[in-house]
């Protein structure tokens, strides 16, 4: 080996203890290959060889029946393999197309004949494996399933739904912010297990911005499969009460492949807003883009050839939206704000109804009451203020009427109403005029209801995958990741500028993941 390629080495060996950030106590997104080998009269064959190829990176692995005939590859990272048999005396068979998925121990059973001169036996078709070797219930989402079904927001955990036993989360949503929490055999969605590659992928912090119980999640082109076990499963499970997701990354092969996407969604084709519609205001703003690229293959340097040897593979996902959130709010009417706030009539005018208080005067719905004239009454005894004798024992207020109150019992006429809700200047607090003045002009009439307004809600993404690949021998690989998301998020309130109420949940911010 000269310096160069002893160079490119080293190189790849940095490579991986930099991408190596996570400790890895058990992997647990490989599965197994298992069997035993008889010949046609059902007596085990000890010492058969047995070799293992994986189609996509020519990996190759071989190993010896037992005593009894059994033979056992584990573990095996999950992918197509091609299982070979045989021993002197007997038949070579081979058996291509056999499928590893995350957590399966695939029983794979060959019965040897007699060998003439040379003889080799090659299975391309037959009965569909069954694995009986775990109890486990569980369910696997395949490349072709992740790919070929729809997913609004292209989050791969939404897909765990489709497992037996599994629903939704209540609080979620399809849409900005979605999640895909889900919850199954009645566990709540905190106590499930997220794994990527094996390793621990379980957020723990309560993630208030994307509502998340994972820390990463990569794009659909960029996931192998992952698998759903919502019970029975193993002991090394060992982190919660709920499902097991057990996601694995795609890894390079010997050909070089990748994809490009570009998904968007607007608002050009969507249905009017019913608020919106009502307040003459036009649709709300929707644009979602996502967009990324997958890329993956041997390690090819000028001196280091990395066929069937060194892997890499990488993706990207930029995602950016913008939802408009549709707003119906309180406003002072116009009349009270071009009053500066000390005609309050507009409340008398768009109610109806009225109310009776211990010294029998009626007045309608919506009059304000002087809080300075708050007094005691006692029932059969003349109030001094209005002169009128009270029908029962309490406590009144006089409205903010403009005309005299001695001996007015009935307010509800044209001409008492137009004199009640004129609140004097001095005693407004200029503060409170000032807070009031920062709120937006209504939209529409009315009191209730009368601010209609579809503010953007920003979404932006960033999030990448790096995973290299190396088979150091027929018995030993191995690999390093790393990945990394950014997600920054903008959920304005109702009112612009400084009246700006926006939620506290899930809340404005910036969240980095890695």
């Amino acid at each position: 080996m000269n310096v160069k390629s002893r160079f490119a080495k080293v190189l790849l060996c940095a490579i991986f203890v930099m991408l190596l950030t996570s400790p890895v106590e058990a992997q647990v997104d490989t599965g197994a290959i298992l069997g035993t080998i008889r010949d046609q009269s059902g007596a085990v064959i000890p010492n058969a060889k047995v070799t293992i190829t994986n189609e996509a990176t020519q990996y190759t692995t071989s190993a010896s029946s037992s005593a009894t005939g059994t033979y056992t590859f584990t573990p095996v990272r999950v992918g197509t393999y091609t299982v070979t048999a045989g021993a002197p005396g007997f038949q070579t068979v081979t058996r291509p197309g056999i499928v590893v998925e995350i957590q399966r121990q695939v029983l794979v059973d060959f019965t040897l004949g007699p060998a003439t001169v040379s003889s080799t036996v090659s299975i391309t078709a037959e009965t569909p494996l069954l694995e009986t070797q775990r109890a486990a219930v569980q369910q696997v989402v395949n490349q072709r399933a992740i790919n070929d079904l729809p997913l609004n927001g292209r989050n791969a955990s939404f897909l765990a739904q489709l497992s037996a036993g599994v629903t939704f989360m209540q609080t979620d949503s399809r849409g900005l912010g979605a999640s895909g929490g889900f919850a199954a055999n009645g566990a709540r969605p905190g106590s499930n297990n997220y794994m990527l590659d094996g390793i621990d992928n379980n957020s723990d912090i309560g993630d208030l911005i994307n509502r998340t119980y994972y820390v990463l999640m990569p794009p659909p082109d960029a996931l192998q499969e992952f698998s759903v076990q919502t019970s029975d499963y193993s002991a090394e499970f060992g982190h919660s009460a709920g499902a097991v997701l057990n996601a694995a990354l795609k890894s390079g092969t010997n050909s070089l492949h990748g994809d490009l996407w570009e998904y968007l969604r607007n608002d050009a084709l969507d249905a009017a807003d019913f608020f919106l519609n009502a307040a003459g205001k036009p649709i709300a703003e929707y644009r979602q883009n996502q967009f990324g690229f997958t890329l993956g293959g041997p390690v090819d340097l000028p001196h280091y050839k990395g066929k069937d040897k060194t892997f890499f593979f990488m993706d990207y996902q930029g995602t950016r939206i913008r939802q408009g959130s549709t707003y119906v709010q309180n406003v002072p009417t116009a009349a009270e704000r071009a009053s500066g706030f000390t005609n309050f009539q507009d409340l008398i005018a768009n109610q109806s109804g009225s109310r009776n208080d211990a010294l029998g005067r009626t007045v309608p719905s919506g009059t304000i009451f002087d809080p300075a004239t708050t007094r005691a009454v006692t029932m059969g005894a003349v109030d001094p203020v209005t002169g009128l004798i009270a029908n029962s024992t309490g406590y009144v207020r006089d409205p903010f009427y403009g005309g005299s109150l001695r001996g007015v019992t009935n307010f509800t006429t044209p001409g008492a109403e137009s004199l009640l809700n004129m609140i004097p200047a001095g005693r407004l607090n200029t503060n409170a005029v000032r807070l009031l003045n920062l709120l937006p002009a209504p939209t529409a009439g009315g009191i209730i209801g009368n601010f209609t307004d579809a503010p953007v809600n920003q979404e932006g993404v960033n999030s990448f995958d790096v995973r290299i690949d190396e088979n150091l021998s027929s018995k030993d690989t191995m690999f390093g990741r790393y990945s990394y998301s950014a997600t920054t998020n903008l959920y304005p309130g109702p009112y612009a500028g400084i009246a700006d109420g926006a939620p506290n949940r899930p809340g404005s911010g910036t969240t980095d993941a890695s």
